[in-house]
């Protein structure tokens, strides 16, 4: 009769501890940082129309002036010269050009000249950048109460006593424990317990 009452208060035990590791549901240690990165892409395409200034300005001197351009002295020759010089003076030509940045895009310039002056530039960017965004998420310290209990037996008995308790967590991470045994001698006892956390 005894030990069939010692054997059910066991299969009670271990019962309840199962309900309760079924129930208790995950959550962060607590007086942790979390941090949560969060990865954006960023797109910037764009059209710029500008027309660029002139700084500085150097006029052409008869040491800089090319054999190429010396005014002919025949006639002719010197008007079929300044017809050459003058179209190529008025003409508009387009230049282009594209500058890589990086991983992250381009730039296509486009500058139209005429009359040895930029008169108008387009820049059309292209880019795509990350943006990091950088999310802390603290958990402080705080009490917690445990339920629970255990099992103990030696050679002779592989269970000769159960316990239920409580246990209790300080802010500072010290445990304290009560608990109530009963043995298969049928004899109640009372446990307290204390444990200190120890930094690895």
């Amino acid at each position: 009769m005894k030990n069939n009452t010692f054997l059910n208060l066991v299969i009670i035990a271990l019962l309840i501890i199962v309900m309760l590791q079924m129930c208790n549901k995950k959550h962060p240690v607590e007086g942790t940082v979390i941090v949560h990165r969060d990865t954006t892409w960023i797109m910037k395409d764009s059209v710029i129309h500008s027309h660029p200034q002139i700084i500085i300005h150097e006029g052409a001197t008869d040491s800089t002036i090319i054999r190429e351009y010396l005014p002919d002295t025949n006639y002719s020759k010197l008007l079929m010269q300044y017809n050459t010089l003058l179209s190529d003076y008025l003409s508009k030509n387009i230049q282009v050009d594209s500058v890589k940045i990086d991983s992250i895009g381009y730039i296509h310039i486009t500058d139209s000249v005429s009359r040895n002056y930029i008169i108008g530039r387009n820049v059309h960017y292209n880019l795509k950048y990350p943006h990091i965004h950088d999310s802390v998420t603290v958990f402080p310290a705080i009490r917690e109460l445990y339920f629970g209990g255990g099992l103990s037996g030696h050679i002779d008995a592989v269970v000769d006593e159960i316990s239920l308790g409580l246990m209790y967590k300080s802010k500072k991470d010290v445990l304290f424990g009560l608990s109530g045994t009963y043995d298969n001698n049928n004899q109640f006892g009372i446990k307290l317990q204390s444990y200190w956390k120890i930094k690895l």
